[in-house]
């Protein structure tokens, strides 16, 4: 079994990087909000499975989604709603972790729906925000911008999201179920 106790509907992502607390070793680690209420990690370290507090307060049910994309600098990192519903960001820096709310984006409308694509400038991340509207926050390595993305067709009110990185390194557009 891995340690750590998962909050009951909690959110889960994974991501494996060369970790320096694993003597640079491809170390997987898993990302979920903890019984407690935080963010927390469990990972393979040098003496075994390791579970960890960080820094960070995702909402009941929030989505998580992680990256490091090395153009950036930052990593790992990862995404997830607060309380508010505002989208947030902890971030590993060595060997603490931050916390920032990216406030210039709306509240979500679904903290279950959050997709994220990274390319070689960056990364987006999706989610759903007024009815009918995805939001997307792209981090080029310099800030953030964010923009709405509405549908003719419109957008269900909840379910998942995914998103995926092109060919020519652009993050493309969610794809999400739509309405008729």
């Amino acid at each position: 079994a891995i340690p750590g106790q998962a909050d009951p509907g909690s959110g889960l992502t994974a991501l494996t990087y060369p970790d320096p607390l694993a003597g640079y070793a491809m170390t997987p680690h898993a990302y979920f909000r903890s019984a407690a209420g935080t963010l927390a990690q469990t990972y393979l370290g040098r003496a075994g499975r390791t579970t960890q507090t960080l820094a960070g307060q995702p909402e009941p049910g929030s989505a998580l989604a992680a990256t490091t994309v090395a153009s950036t600098r930052v990593g790992p990192a990862v995404f997830y709603f607060n309380a508010a519903g505002l989208l947030s960001q902890s971030d590993g820096q060595g060997t603490k972790w931050v916390t920032s709310t990216l406030s210039a984006g709306p509240r979500t409308a679904a903290a279950g729906s959050l997709a994220l694509a990274g390319t070689s400038a960056g990364f987006s991340v999706f989610y759903l925000s007024a009815p009918g509207t995805i939001t997307v926050a792209t981090y080029n390595g310099h800030g953030w911008a964010v923009t709405s993305i509405a549908s003719r067709y419109g957008v269900a009110a909840a379910g998942p999201l995914s998103a995926i990185t092109g060919s020519i390194g652009c993050a493309c557009r969610a794809a999400h179920s739509l309405t008729n």
